[in-house]
């Protein structure tokens, strides 16, 4: 692929969301050590091209390209494998744009937001603060198996930009921590060895489909989850498009795989077919799909699901015991996935090593953290996110006070309040992520925080009234209903955490209207190399 080209090949997050890199070696068509920044992706969350509801997760399409000013970056000694690519398609241009230059972009589009809804600086913005962290900040990555073209070898990485099918290969991307993709690299080629298809979106039917891994920044702990159907475990040259649309799913099955895969021989479940499900192979050829058995072709043998299982979990531990993993593997996963969707949703999920999850430190607590839980994707802008927080709330909260903390997530947030306060009730809409609060708040020892499971709209009937209020919402903002309800508290002092500074905007109209007007403000960059930005805001009455 040309250089430039990947701005648009690539996309993050189940898309890729910020394929870049710094060239180093110069020629006529590559300017040297110019950063490549792929136009609209999303990097704040795995699950953007799905737009699962979420806590902060961001829209694939949403967001705008950092184009226009050439400026130095820090050199990067691998490229973003998705330069391998090729393609004869032009594609737009996006130039390489500072540190320094992306920070003012995404501060005059704040302030123009703010200066529209309060008034020209009359906002008290105290500006906007860098991300600790510029490359390797991401603590969990989502890759997806596929192929980079029809019918070729299978790859395990991220869709290409503006693309529900095809796959790119990534071997080095330069958001995570290398850990990552030397994981990444190694599980591909595992499967690719095994010859295992992977779930084709269009007939739905194959056994690989997401690869999720967590590694937290602070205390270097590695998550791993594998995500397939519960199909059998056909090769790719098995792969048939079947015509009929009801497909039998057996619990448990045995399954192709080429001889030279080196694995161990295991006995076909039944030599009886239960029934018989004709298709089209992918070169015309007829074959049979049989309940609880399956045909081994000629130069292959059979191998029940639990030896695919126990040579992934050896390939994963091979790196950690050759001492290539700068992190420790604390849990590696098997999660069943049957939805039609692309989203990753947990069907079941079965522990193969280790433990369930992993835990980070954040500002002096300690978090659970599972393979679906929410967490804040930049561990150490988080920490300057909630420390800017806790510095707004300041000498407003005290000891006799009852805290709200709207759309809590896994309660970060009320949890860092809750030594200050009488009571922090957190609302939160997903379950798992109330339950996971709970949990954090028995780990840290706090015993005065309430986790409430409910959409916001109908738990504020429910609940006394609070002091002061903490809103984290989603990206659209806070209902209009909803907020209807939490300007009728009448609460001296709100913060206002907004990772999309159009909803927040929006809202501000409303609560200004209410009689609130906004005495600080600030940004904060989570997401280097995208347009997302973090804005706080302090209002009082």
């Amino acid at each position: 692929m040309d250089f430039h080209q990947i701005i648009n090949e690539c996309s993050l997050g189940g898309i890729c969301g910020g394929c870049f890199y710094v060239q180093n070696k110069p020629d006529k068509e590559q300017p040297s050590r110019e950063l490549a920044h792929a136009e609209g992706c999303s990097l704040d969350g795995p699950d953007s091209m799905s737009k699962k509801a979420g806590r902060n997760e961001s829209e694939a399409g949403d967001l705008r390209m950092l184009d226009g000013i050439a400026g130095a970056a820090e050199p990067r000694s691998n490229p973003c494998s998705a330069l391998k690519m090729s393609s004869s398609r032009e594609h737009a241009l996006a130039k390489g744009i500072s540190c320094a230059d992306q920070l003012l972009r995404k501060e005059q589009r704040v302030r123009r937001l703010l200066d529209t809804a309060c008034g020209e600086d009359a906002y008290g913005y105290e500006g906007t603060i860098e991300s600790p962290l510029l490359f390797a900040y991401r603590n969990k990555m989502e890759y997806s198996f596929g192929d980079a073209l029809k019918d070729g070898p299978l790859t395990l990485g991220l869709h290409k930009k503006r693309s529900f099918y095809d796959v790119i290969d990534v071997d080095c991307c330069n958001l995570v921590h290398e850990d990552c993709n030397r994981i990444v690299n190694a599980v591909g080629q595992y499967f690719r060895e095994l010859g295992l298809t992977y779930n084709d979106k269009r007939t739905h039917l194959g056994y690989l489909r997401h690869l999720l891994i967590r590694r937290t920044v602070n205390t270097g702990e590695i998550l791993i989850d594998l995500v397939t159907t519960s199909q059998p475990l056909i090769p790719v040259e098995k792969h048939a498009d079947i015509n009929e649309t009801s497909i039998y799913m057996p619990e448990s099955f045995a399954g192709y795989v080429p001889v030279s895969a080196g694995v161990d021989k295991v006995s076909i479940l039944s030599d009886e077919p239960v029934r018989k499900k004709r298709g089209r192979g992918r070169r015309g050829s007829d074959i049979e799909i049989i309940p609880g058995s399956v045909r081994a072709a000629e130069h292959t043998a059979v191998l029940s699901e639990a030896a695919v299982m126990e040579g992934f979990v050896r390939c994963i531990m091979k790196l950690q015991q050759e001492g290539r993993l700068e992190g420790t593997v604390r849990g590696i996963l098997h999660t069943y996935n049957d939805s039609l969707s692309d989203a990753v949703k947990n069907d079941r999920t079965d522990l193969l090593f280790g433990e369930d999850h992993i835990t980070e430190e954040l500002l002096s607590l300690r978090f659970r953290i599972s393979p679906f839980s929410f967490f804040q994707t930049n561990t150490k802008g988080a920490e300057v996110l909630y420390s800017r927080v806790r510095e707004f709330i300041g000498e407003e909260l005290g000891p006799k006070m009852r805290v709200f903390d709207l759309y809590s997530g896994t309660g970060t947030i009320a949890q860092m309040l809750a030594p200050c306060a009488r009571e922090v009730i957190g609302v939160e809409i997903i379950e798992e992520a109330v339950e996971a609060a709970r949990e954090n708040a028995r780990l840290n020892g706090l015993s005065n925080c309430r986790f409430v499971a409910d959409d916001v709209l109908h738990a504020l009937d429910t609940l006394e009234a609070p002091d002061l209020i903490v809103l984290d919402p989603p990206r659209d903002g806070v209902n209009a209903k909803a907020l209807q309800k939490i300007i009728g508290y009448g609460v001296k002092n709100m913060v206002y955490v907004s990772c999309k500074p159009e909803s927040l905007a929006r809202d501000l109209e409303m609560l200004q209207y209410a009689g609130y007007r906004v005495v600080r403000s600030a940004a904060v960059d989570q997401f280097p190399w995208t347009d997302n930005i973090e804005t706080i805001v302090l209002l009082s009455k």
